[in-house]
């Protein structure tokens, strides 16, 4: 995985939490939506989908980087 790759991850890792946190003021309020939900899944699934790239690509470069 290179230094963008990890900053990509970085990147989408604060954007979920933000979500997440966003979420949780929305329930608390009592005013959440699906859609917000929705954003979360999505934020998620693209960070599953650049990981597993991101690691794919780590395995061709190097068998020992697909260890970490």
């Amino acid at each position: 995985m290179n230094q963008y790759e990890r900053k990509l991850i970085q990147t989408y890792l604060r954007a979920e939490t933000d979500i997440i946190n966003e979420i949780a003021r929305l329930r608390s309020l009592g005013l959440a939506d699906d859609h917000a939900a929705a954003a979360l899944r999505r934020v998620r699934r693209i960070l599953s989908w650049m990981q597993f790239n991101a690691m794919k690509s780590a395995a061709c470069k190097s068998p020992r980087a697909a260890i970490y």
